[in-house]
């Protein structure tokens, strides 16, 4: 009658239940959850001959091992508009997959942006996770998506992809506070510059007021609404020719 033992496992934690081997020589073992690593063991076969007479009823160690691999993914990063312009709204959307199999992954994922990390965001029940990235300035930019897993899936990380934001044009408007006015009455002559649709951004720099050709200095600087004041008091009698000119601080605009 054959016996078999099971010796010196080298990682007990890869197992819910230790490996054993049944008197008909059929090993089993159950493996532990989310756990990813290797183990090796020895099995041994003893008969019930005995030893007498120098005999030998114990068999050399057979040494095996049992590896859990995670389970390969892969990782793609797409964008709303990858040709935008400065001040858009984008999306960046991560999105994990299994490369064979159709679990989802779990964990979360980087967000890099010209190598900087911008966010880290845990992943949905579908594998993604969005970002919006703010306001890029104007220029390519390289974004790549890293996945950092939990669980028994392997980390990966996406290709990069290229987003390109342009210059967003502006549209400037005047308007005065009294268009028809008496001598030596103060007039306000405010200018509102915006971004041209799809662009949300507020413009930033300062404005030159002209009157009648001529250029006030110093020019009116643009405040949080994206409007320059300039009041007047002494315009003469007559009809006047009024201009505002939209000087932008950066070359976003």
């Amino acid at each position: 009658m054959l016996a078999y033992t099971v010796s010196n496992v080298s990682n007990p934690s890869l197992f819910l239940t230790l490996p054993s081997v049944s008197t008909t020589g059929t090993l089993t073992y159950t493996l532990a959850n989310n756990v990813i690593g290797s183990s090796t063991f020895d099995v041994q076969v003893r008969d019930n001959g005995g030893t007498a007479n120098g005999g030998i009823d114990t068999s050399a160690a057979q040494t095996f091992t049992v590896s859990v691999f995670p389970l390969d993914t892969n990782t793609t990063v797409q964008s709303s508009d990858t040709t935008a312009v400065f001040g858009q709204p984008l999306m960046l959307t991560a999105t994990v997959q299994l490369n064979n199999g159709t679990e989802v992954p779990t964990g979360s994922v980087s967000f890099f942006i010209d190598n900087v990390n911008r966010v880290t965001l845990a992943l949905d029940l579908n594998g993604q996770a969005a970002f919006n990235p703010g306001n890029l300035d104007v220029g390519t930019h390289d974004v790549k998506v890293k996945y950092i897993p939990t669980g028994n899936f392997e980390a990966s990380e996406s290709t990069i992809l290229k987003q390109d934001i342009a210059v967003v044009g502006t549209t400037t408007t005047l308007i005065s506070s009294a268009p028809i006015s008496n001598v030596g009455t103060s007039v306000t002559f405010t200018a509102t510059i915006v971004s041209q649709s799809p662009g949300q951004a507020v413009p930033t720099g300062t404005v030159t007021f002209v009157i009648d050709g001529t250029p006030v200095t110093p020019a009116a600087n643009i405040n949080g609404l994206g409007q320059a004041i300039l009041t007047k008091s002494n315009l003469s009698v007559g009809t006047h020719t009024i201009e505002a000119n939209y000087n932008p601080s950066s070359s976003n605009f």
